[in-house]
């Protein structure tokens, strides 16, 4: 029995989840100095532990002690318990040293057990006397308890201590330990127990890269998300990441950069983190061409120091092309539009196109720009209006990035000139009305169509002597020339019994000038009555192509160089050969060319032409000659 003085104080254990606990507290049950080591657990002589029914008893001294408790058939004994916060979920390894042993005679230890509960809301006892006043009755588990483990007495009894490790995964949390023996049969069983050891999960550092879509990478482009997966790691209460680069395809050591948040150490698990988002948050970019390096530390203090996994991930520039293609054509209005298209798409860069005009043709060089003729256009294609066959023009593209580091300015340039004619281009026309009174003569021609593009109509109309229209204009008087309609008059001193020819020309801002040339008359046939009669006579028409004397060349690259080809602007069609002469006697040397396409021929800069100025001659296939002067380098 108890002796009659003392108190019965109910202490509450903490029963609030504070979090998860690395190890238990005095494991090995040292206790401070006590009068009576039967009460010591009682008089708070065991750190960290308290009786929860009965008086526990202390074996041995100083580092050597032992927890001592024993139960009967009577459901009464004694038991300890201590604070410690089992998480739900966690896994926890358990290991103790244990001896058990029963008192009486011919006593069985049967389905005697020691049991440790993982419990919340015990009730502690504390006395205020020194007495050893016997055992209580084992009091009933608190909702919520689970069995850590329950030991059978049978396997462990009157030797040396043994020791017993086990696991349990905690499935409700509970913030105490509860120990204490357990008898169902005649007689007492003792409980001896030592060197108690409880550890949860350790830590570990565990993570990878991947994109947005959830991809695993470690190469980026410089626009993309980094994401950070540390979901893997285990156990951590609080992470650590820092930033560490050297610039891609070095092997030299990586520098420092940043570290996430102001004060390092981020409570809670890593998690998924948008690495790109969080760092920019803190004013800082991955910046392209670098390879970057990402430090994870992951720690529950004070269980576990801190561990750390290092991976590294490269930001690549894109691979850009300003290369680009480009197509000129002649619109309705009659002036030259081109089409520019990008070679390639630019992941997450800004196409930039404009068109300058050049004092040279084909030289894209800033020292020979004149300036711009076109505003900015954006996207992989543009188009450009408005432009003449009069000017030279170069096209700059570029490409750049503003949001981030990805692309730095880059550009290319491209140069062109020349006609650009259209498909069904004529200079055709017909006599539409032509009548004589006997002494003068009107005629009126109207233009074969160019729709839908416009042109400007020239008319006039000259001598033709026995009918010959190649000969240099001899105009008749009083009949100017007429411009830009479809249809023209001529009805001043023509006369019967004479040639003319009228001369029809177009130009535009796409073609240079081309024209058709018709020799009609209008003669007096004889007739047997007194009023004479008179027929007209008009010959097949002659479409030819003439070009007006300018400053520039139909031949580019003028000047060219030897092993390159030479561009000749004319109607393919109607170009028969091409021949070269110098002032080295070397002349007259016909030159091999080939069709490019309607309008286009080239020729090869071989050894038949000279340094210097070279004579070139072109002849249509009514063998009508055209000059040019082709320089080489």
């Amino acid at each position: 029995m108890r002796k009659q003085y003392f108190i019965i104080v109910i202490l509450l254990l903490s029963s609030f989840f504070i979090g998860g606990q690395c190890s238990i507290t005095n494991g090995t049950f040292t206790t401070s100095s006590c009068t009576n080591q039967a009460d010591a657990f009682s008089l708070g002589c065991v750190q960290g532990w308290n009786a929860s029914h009965g008086s526990p008893t202390i074996f041995g001294s100083g580092n050597t002690t032992r927890a001592w408790m024993w139960a009967n058939s009577s459901n009464r004994g004694e038991g300890i318990a201590t604070n410690f916060n089992f998480v739900a979920g966690k896994t926890y390894t358990i290991s103790y040293d244990i001896r058990k042993t029963t008192q009486g005679t011919n006593v069985n230890p049967g389905n005697s057990r020691a049991i440790l509960r993982a419990t919340t809301g015990l009730n502690v006892i504390a006395y205020t006397t020194t007495a050893n006043v016997g055992g209580d009755p084992i009091p009933a588990a608190p909702s919520g308890s689970e069995i850590v483990h329950s030991s059978l007495m049978s396997t462990n009894l009157n030797g040396a201590m043994q020791t017993v490790t086990t696991q349990f995964t905690a499935t409700q949390n509970n913030s105490q330990l509860w120990i204490y023996p357990s008898r169902s049969r005649r007689g007492q069983v003792n409980l001896e127990i030592d060197n108690l050891k409880i550890e949860s999960d350790v830590v570990t550092s565990v993570f990878h890269f991947e994109d947005s879509n959830g991809q695993v990478r470690n190469d980026f482009l410089c626009n993309e998300d980094v994401i950070l997966n540390g979901t893997a790691s285990q156990g951590e209460a609080k992470y650590y990441i820092d930033v560490w680069k050297r610039p891609i395809g070095t092997s030299g050591a990586f520098a420092w950069q940043q570290r996430l948040g102001t004060s390092g150490w981020t409570t809670g698990q890593a998690g998924v983190l948008n690495l790109t988002q969080v760092f920019a948050n803190q004013n800082y970019e991955f910046e392209s061409g670098y390879e970057h390096q990402v430090k994870l530390a992951t720690a529950n203090s004070p269980c576990y120091n801190w561990v750390e996994t290092v991976h590294a991930f490269k930001v690549i520039k894109p691979v850009v092309s300003t290369d680009f293609t480009f197509n000129t054509f002649c619109a309705a209005d009659g002036t030259i539009n081109v089409e520019v298209a990008g070679a390639s798409t630019i992941f997450g860069g800004t196409h930039w196109w404009r068109i300058f005009e050049t004092s040279v043709a084909g030289s894209t060089a800033d020292s020979n720009t004149i300036g711009a003729v076109t505003s900015i256009k954006g996207g992989t294609t543009a188009l450009f209006t408005g432009l003449s066959k009069n000017k030279n023009y170069y096209i700059k593209h570029g490409i750049f990035d503003n949001t981030s580091n990805c692309i730095g300015w880059i550009e290319k340039r491209k140069a062109f000139s020349g006609q650009v004619p259209w498909n069904n281009i004529t200079t055709n026309f017909d006599f539409t009305n032509i009548t004589s009174n006997g002494t003068s003569v009107s005629v009126t021609v109207s233009a074969h169509s160019n729709s839908p593009v416009y042109v400007n109509n020239h008319w006039s109309i000259s001598y033709a002597p026995n009918g010959n229209s190649n000969i240099t204009d001899i105009p008749i008087p009083s009949n100017p020339s007429q411009c830009c309609g479809t249809t023209a008059t001529f009805n001043q001193n023509l006369q019967v019994n004479t040639w003319y020819f009228i001369k029809h020309g177009i130009t535009n801002d796409c073609i240079n000038w081309r024209e058709t040339r018709r020799v009609f008359r209008v003669y007096l046939q004889e007739s047997s009555g007194e009023k004479p009669s008179y027929k007209i006579e008009v010959r097949e028409e002659e479409e030819v192509d003439v070009f007006l004397e300018e400053e520039r060349s139909l031949l580019y690259p003028n000047p060219s160089e030897k092993g390159e080809y030479c561009t000749l602007k004319m109607n393919a069609e109607n170009i028969k050969a091409i021949y070269v002469n110098n002032a080295l006697g070397r002349g007259n040397k016909e030159v091999r060319f080939e069709k490019v396409d309607k309008e286009t021929v080239r020729f090869l800069i071989d050894e038949n032409f000279i340094k210097g100025i070279n004579f070139i001659k072109i002849f249509n296939n009514k063998e009508k000659s055209f000059d040019e002067k082709l320089i080489v380098k």
